[in-house]
């Protein structure tokens, strides 16, 4: 079965597929205020994407392969929940994962290549 495109991924994964380089840095939107956020912002940046509340990431298809990721939580996210969305997009190809608590704390997730 193959997996549905997350909202506004359309517009980003055509640039992905043109070989936009602008489309390397890809803005998440996370949490209860996440639908709100991404529209706002959709209007001038197609390089969003937005992860509906309390979705889990694992029924979408990211286009992310070779990005950078900011996950922006806008509130009611617990840790748990982050780190799993932050495995998922690098499993999905992302080269990184930085995510924006909601109180502007910076936590960076990055692929361990120790066990490989």
């Amino acid at each position: 079965m193959k997996k549905k495109t997350p909202p506004f991924g359309k517009a980003l994964a055509f640039y992905l597929l043109n070989n936009d380089p602008s489309a390397k840095y890809i803005y998440l939107f996370i949490g209860i205020n996440a639908w709100h956020a991404a529209k706002k912002r959709s209007f001038t940046n197609s390089l969003i994407l937005c992860l509906p509340p309390f979705e889990s990431p694992l029924i979408y298809e990211w286009p992310v392969r070779k990005c950078d990721i900011l996950v922006i939580d806008t509130g009611m996210c617990e840790q748990d929940y982050v780190e799993g969305i932050a495995i998922c997009l690098l499993h999905h190809g992302a080269n990184i994962v930085h995510y924006c608590s909601p109180d502007y704390q910076l936590t960076i997730y990055e692929k361990d290549f120790s066990n490989a």
